[in-house]
């Protein structure tokens, strides 16, 4: 909570006069413009977020400290509901415990902890959860809760579109569900993503960006499996941290690799036990709307790879349940150790990458060391 205003935080917090007050002409503003209020309609759509910016000036002002608690207890709630996630899908308590806790250390995150503006990230897992949460109750006033929080999600971060797609991963993995069901919550949702669709253009907002339709699929052919994999090695060594990373470059032919984890994936659908495919399954739909912005900025930000977590985290939480579980004392005292080495690492490389980035200058200045791109060099040319 020690971080400054940081990056477009200067845009959606101190020079935006929108959150400055509650009147009707400035909540109509909250939904009827970008977050970012650009005139040239390169913006995002996502008014919860105004909304919940315009709650916290409202007690403490421009404040910094303020923003960041905000931040760090959305954090904290979703760590909650990713244990709740864990516990309703069928598996034991110590993987819950053990998954949640994993995510509520790991150090990817960091930038939407530090940078105010980070929270678009954070409420959109946030009413992804709560959503699946709820559509995995069966009965009717569930799905109300569903569609509101999935309405609230949508209006928080566009990603969020991908819950029905992570709710057919969940009947799939409970195999206790009839198709009647899944359909009802379903049309649901999709009646709600065409409501969101229609409201969009009255914010003067463009995302997903207009690329070529043709250029999106031969890059999820061709370049697409390389950041899984780079996102793969982020997550599970998050070592160097920055933003405005470059694509990856693998000397491995990226069609190669597509049939490569095609046929995984085939393999780990085929397997009697299912939460493999599940975990699979997750980090790929929860990296796939960052795509079409790896396409048209031929960049890639690791903050992308927070939703993904959870899916990529229940492996090893497994895997540590049933060491610690083991029944030889070797195996449980190895997987104690593994356990608290893991997690001490992963908080302090969460220390030490908030530590190099608490202010504007130090933000810009850490990641120019790595990325090459020429938004790193134009705004450290303009810091005071």
């Amino acid at each position: 909570m020690r971080a400054q205003f940081i990056w477009d935080d200067q845009y959606t917090i101190v020079t935006n006069p929108i959150i400055r007050d509650w009147s009707p002409a400035h909540l109509r503003a909250g939904f009827q413009t970008g977050l970012f209020g650009d005139p040239q309609g390169h913006d995002f759509y996502r008014p919860f977020v105004t909304l919940v910016d315009r709650i916290d000036f409202s007690f403490y002002g421009l404040k910094p400290w303020g923003y960041h608690l905000t931040n760090l207890l959305l954090h904290m709630a979703n760590s909650l509901l990713v244990w709740l996630l864990i516990l309703r899908l069928g598996f034991k308590p110590r993987v819950a415990f053990l998954t949640s806790t994993l995510f509520a250390v790991h150090p990817i995150n960091i930038q939407d902890m530090v940078m105010v503006t980070g929270r678009c990230g954070l409420l959109g897992l946030f009413f992804t959860l709560a959503t699946l949460l709820f559509l995995m109750r069966r009965n009717g006033a569930a799905i109300v809760g569903a569609a509101l929080c999935y309405a609230c999600g949508l209006l928080s971060k566009e990603s969020v579109c991908v819950a029905p797609f992570l709710f057919l991963a969940i009947a799939d993995l409970q195999r206790t569900w009839r198709w009647r069901q899944i359909g009802a919550r379903l049309v649901v949702l999709v009646g709600i993503t065409i409501f969101y669709g229609a409201l969009r253009p009255a914010a003067n907002a463009v995302w997903p960006p207009e690329i070529p339709h043709t250029l999106w699929l031969l890059f999820l052919l061709h370049m697409f499996p390389k950041v899984l994999l780079l996102y793969a090695a982020l997550m599970t060594m998050p070592v160097l941290l920055y933003t405005d990373r470059g694509l990856p470059v693998i000397p491995v032919s990226g069609l190669l690799l597509t049939m490569a984890l095609t046929g995984i994936g085939y393999w780990l659908w085929r397997r009697r036990e299912r939460w493999p495919f599940f975990s699979f399954v997750w980090v790929f739909i929860t990296l796939l709307p960052p795509s079409l912005l790896m396409v048209s900025r031929s960049l890639l930000y690791d903050h992308w790879a927070y939703p993904a977590l959870p899916g990529f985290l229940l492996p090893i939480a497994i895997a540590g349940a049933h060491g610690l579980a083991s029944a030889r004392a070797t195996i449980r005292t190895a997987t104690r150790w593994i356990l608290g080495l893991l997690l001490t690492a992963w908080i302090v490389l969460a220390q030490a990458h908030t530590l190099v980035r608490l202010t504007n200058r130090d933000f810009f200045r850490w990641s120019a060391r790595f990325s090459a791109a020429d938004t790193m060099r134009h705004n450290l040319d303009y810091m005071p």
